[in-house]
């Protein structure tokens, strides 16, 4: 387990390079069936180093990929193991990225009043007012 000086670490280079989304896909798009949510968490960083030790302070949670040429990626994507992570940085984090989990973590309850995103662009379309709101 991470030492309280290494989470305090992890949670500032996550504040600065991090990122938590929730996208709300199908898994059939022809006939538009089986809609579901994706949570992600990803750091993106030139640095493997800073990759690995964020990684090891995680518990070891997550993987690291080549992406986007020279810049690497350190992804969670398994509901359980982002709030595991959420719940590690937690204490430390920033107001910025303590309401982006926030938002993240509340659209992934609410994703069923969620339309997909468009091919359009990334932005949701939502089926009433009231579902966009609480989402802001």
């Amino acid at each position: 387990m991470a030492t309280e000086i290494e989470l305090a670490w992890a949670a500032g280079f996550y504040d600065g390079e991090g990122s938590s989304l929730c996208s709300i896909k199908y898994r059939y798009p022809k006939n538009r069936t089986g809609k579901y949510a994706n949570i992600q968490i990803a750091v993106d960083q030139n640095n493997l180093d800073n990759l690995h030790r964020f990684r090891d302070a995680m518990g070891g949670i997550g993987s690291i990929t080549q992406f986007r040429g020279r810049c690497s990626r350190w992804l969670v994507s398994n509901f359980e193991d982002c709030q595991k992570v959420k719940d590690l940085l937690w204490p430390y984090l920033g107001k910025e990225k303590r309401d982006q989990f926030e938002r993240t973590f509340e659209r992934k309850r609410d994703w069923k009043n969620i339309e997909p995103e468009s091919r359009k662009g990334p932005r949701a379309a939502f089926r009433s007012m009231e579902a966009f709101e609480k989402l802001l």
